[in-house]
């Protein structure tokens, strides 16, 4: 019989062990949290994913664009400590909501480096939803939402310091 404890054992460390690491990213790959844990800088842009009139921002054959919505203005590169805050949302599991709402019309995106590595995290604040994943030539739709969570308050106050001269990001509501 003893020799079945130390096996018994084994057994409950891994399922134990397994379980706390999948429920703690779930909602992200080994790239992206791998990414955002080592974000070396973040690209910050002011983006127009409009559909409604009056017409949104064209996006013209070779423009720049992030998550394929048309980039308005671009903030100041932000540094690893700016890094370290999105990805401490990110990787919190309270930061998901199960209810995606309609528009999704994102005017903020992030682009998070490490090195040479990039994922955008592209967000809407109207409707409390966000894409994360890699960046796309063509328009990104949601993939997640944050929808009656407190992570859009620290999303809210990450956007105002990224963006301090902007009056439509300073007047967002947390």
């Amino acid at each position: 019989m003893r020799p079945l404890r130390p096996l018994l054992w084994a057994s409950c460390l891994l399922a134990v062990g397994c379980g706390g690491a999948s429920r703690a990213n779930r909602h992200l790959d080994a790239r992206t949290a791998a990414i955002l844990a080592g974000a070396t800088r973040v690209e910050v842009y002011r983006i127009d994913a409009r559909d409604d009139p009056p017409d949104p921002t064209p996006v013209k054959p070779g423009d720049a664009t992030v998550g394929g919505y048309a980039i308005l203005s671009r903030g100041p590169d932000q540094g690893p400590e700016f890094g370290a805050k999105l990805a401490d949302i990110l990787a919190d599991e309270k930061t998901y909501s199960d209810r995606l709402a309609a528009c999704f019309w994102p005017g903020v995106a992030f682009r998070v480096y490490k090195g040479d590595e990039c994922v955008d995290v592209v967000i809407c604040f109207r409707c409390s939803n966000f894409y994360l994943g890699p960046p796309a030539d063509k328009p990104v739709m949601e993939n997640a939402s944050f929808a009656f969570t407190a992570a859009r308050a620290r999303l809210v106050r990450l956007a105002e310091e990224a963006f301090s001269d902007d009056k439509d990001i300073q007047g967002l509501e947390e």
